[in-house]
C-alpha cells in the first residue's frame, strides 16, 4: 500500500510515507530496515527543506537507537527532535519530544524521565485525542511515572480507536501488572480477530509471533484454538473469512 502511493510530485511527501514503513518494519522484527527508511526519510526532508512531519522521524530513530543500546547516537537524535518541536511549537511535536526524552533518560535519569513522562500525560489529555493520550499513558505505566491503573484507561481508549494491536499489547501489560481485564468473552473474541486478521494479511507464525510478541508455539496453539472455535480448517478459509465478513460460532472477523 505503502509503495503505491509513493508517486513522484503527488500524495504525501515522501517522508511521511518513509515514517509509516519504518514503522511496519519495525513492528516485523526488522529494525535495520526501519533504521534505513527513517533515515531515507530524514534526507528527502532535508533535501527539500521541510521540516513538518520530521518529528516523528527523529522521535522513531530515538527510540530505535535507545532500544539497540546506541544512546550516544539517539541523544543526537532527540536534540535534533527538540529544535523541531522548539520550532514547530505544537502540542503534538512536543507531546513527541517529551516521550522520546523519556524513553532515553530512563535508563541513566529515570526521576527526569518520570517528570518528562508526567507532564507529557497532562498535556496529552488537555489535547483529548484517544490515541495519543492512550500511548502516553502506557509509556507512563511501563516507566512508574503514574499508577499500573493507567493501563486499563488506555485499554478502554485504545478500544475507541479500534488499535487493536495496541490493545492486544495493552491486555498483556494489565496482566502482568495484575489488573483484571474487563470483558474476558470480548478480550477473546479481539484476539482471535487480530490473529485472523494478521494471517489475512499474509503473514507467517515467525512474523506474527514478532508482532504479537509471543512465542511460535504460542501462536500455532492460538491457531489451532481458533479453528477449534470457528470450524475453518486451513490458513486460506481464515483469509476468506476476513475478506468475506463471514460470522460463524459466535467469532466475528471483520476485514
Amino acid at each position: 500500500m505503502i509503495d503505491s502511493v509513493r508517486v513522484p510530485g503527488e500524495g504525501p511527501p515522501e517522508h511521511s510515507l518513509d515514517a509509516a514503513e519504518a514503522e511496519v518494519l519495525r513492528t516485523l522484527g526488522d529494525p535495520a530496515g526501519a533504521e534505513r527508511s527513517l533515515r531515507r526519510g530524514l534526507a528527502a526532508a532535508d533535501a527539500h527543506a521541510q521540516v513538518a512531519g520530521t518529528d516523528e522521524l527523529w522521535a522513531s530513530l530515538t527510540e530505535l537507537l535507545v532500544r539497540e543500546g546506541r544512546t550516544a547516537e539517539a541523544a543526537t537524535c532527540l536534540d535534533r527532535l527538540e529544535r523541531v518541536s522548539d520550532r514547530m511549537g505544537t502540542g503534538r511535536t512536543r507531546l513527541t519530544y517529551l516521550l522520546a526524552s523519556a524513553r532515553l533518560l530512563r535508563q541513566g535519569r529515570p526521576a527526569t524521565a518520570e517528570g518528562k513522562l508526567r507532564e507529557a500525560v497532562e498535556l496529552a489529555r488537555s489535547r483529548s485525542r484517544p490515541f495519543e493520550t492512550a500511548v502516553t499513558l502506557v509509556a507512563a505505566a511501563e516507566a512508574g511515572a503514574g499508577p499500573p491503573t493507567l493501563l486499563r484507561e488506555a485499554y478502554e481508549l485504545f478500544g475507541q480507536c479500534g488499535a487493536a494491536l495496541e490493545r492486544f499489547h495493552t491486555r498483556a501489560a494489565l496482566r502482568a501488572a495484575g489488573i483484571t481485564v474487563p470483558g474476558r468473552r470480548q478480550a477473546t473474541v479481539e484476539s482471535e480477530q487480530l490473529l485472523a486478521t494478521l494471517i489475512a494479511e499474509g503473514l507467517t507464525n515467525r512474523q506474527i509471533a514478532t508482532v504479537l510478541r509471543l512465542s511460535e508455539d504460542a501462536v500455532a496453539n492460538r491457531l489451532s484454538r481458533l479453528f477449534a472455535r470457528t470450524g475453518l480448517r486451513s490458513r486460506t478459509e481464515v483469509v476468506t473469512a476476513v475478506l468475506t465478513d463471514y460470522r460463524v460460532r459466535g467469532l466475528a472477523l471483520d476485514a
